[in-house]
């Protein structure tokens, strides 16, 4: 599950210092909040540059605020640690998503991502700063595809209780790979995972910014195996994501480059249940850690997708 800021919420709607302090510390209370749930709240680089009032940028108004511990865990958040909507943003420039209300575009923004996310069959909502143009939930975002509109509703919070309320309602997140791999064979049926993954994981420690990922991954390729019709043909919803995740400069997914396909074939060659051999050049790409999931491809009607290795990548020099 992925919780955004919504950076539009800055809009340069304070007063002053005397407002602004107030909303700052329920901000930095529903980022702790978040944490409590072992989630983390991403947020775009370039918030710290948003006005705030009288046009002022954000870094410059909070430090006016004088708040030290305040200032030190904001900024260490927004202009360090992240994590980044830059970072892991997955619609792309192309994808064009507005506000159903006003028609603002949010593509390449926070909510334009949760957005995304959502009509992907991921879980994504948003937090918002209060007082601000955004304080309703959900907020309705249009997806203009070629052929289709879509409305997504996302999930927008601005108040710790009732941001409380939500979290408490979702879904635990994964502690383990022992449990992502438990519960990936319950949400994913079309998938089928080799045995050897489970023991390549065993010796990675966990990390829960790459089990999102990884399931993120595996949601699209179960989706992908759905796609198609009565008569064994791929749909448009399939050739979408194919479009959306296996082309252009921000593709999650690839095939290895004929070079590594020779050097490394062995490395990517994986046991199959039934005792053969599969050769799985096609691969999810995470940046953290530089994790890769194999798989087998193409995926056709009616047959299974294997996923043969999930681990640090295999193609080093």
């Amino acid at each position: 599950m992925a919780i955004f800021f919504n950076e539009l919420s800055l809009h340069n709607q304070f007063h002053g210092v005397s407002d602004f302090l107030p909303a700052l510390q329920t901000m930095n209370a529903c980022k702790n909040l978040v944490e409590k749930f072992g989630l983390r709240l991403t947020c775009k680089r370039e918030i710290i540059n948003y006005h705030v009032f009288d046009d002022m940028p954000f870094t410059r108004a909070i430090n006016l605020t004088r708040q030290r511990n305040i200032i030190r865990l904001i900024m260490s958040w927004l202009s360090k640690h992240g994590p980044f909507l830059d970072d892991s943003q997955q619609h792309s420039s192309d994808d064009y998503l507005y506000l159903k209300y006003n028609d603002d575009i949010v593509t390449k923004y926070s909510l334009g991502e949760a957005a995304y996310q959502i009509a992907v069959g991921h879980q994504a909502s948003t937090v918002s700063i209060s007082p601000s143009n955004f304080e309703r939930n959900p907020i309705h975002v249009v997806w203009d595809k070629t052929d289709d509109e879509i409305i997504i509703p996302v999930s927008n919070f601005w108040e710790v209780e009732e941001l409380a309320a939500y979290l408490k309602l979702q879904q635990a997140p994964i502690q383990s790979w022992i449990e992502l791999l438990q519960r990936a064979k319950v949400d994913f049926p079309k998938l089928v995972f080799f045995e050897s993954v489970s023991t390549i994981l065993e010796g990675e420690s966990f990390n829960s910014a790459i089990a999102d990922r990884i399931m993120f991954q595996l949601n699209i390729l179960n989706k992908l195996a759905t796609c198609f019709d009565g008569h064994g043909e791929r749909t448009t919803d399939g050739h979408n994501l194919i479009k959306n995740h296996f082309h252009g400069d921000r593709a999650i997914f690839s095939d290895e480059s004929e070079s590594n396909k020779i050097k490394f074939k062995r490395d990517m060659t994986f046991n199959k249940p039934d005792g053969g051999l599969l050769f799985c050049p096609f691969h999810g790409k995470i940046r953290h850690r530089s994790f890769r999931l194999h798989f087998s491809w193409p995926i056709k009607h009616n047959k299974p997708v294997y996923i043969a290795y999930i681990g640090p990548k295999i193609t080093k020099s």
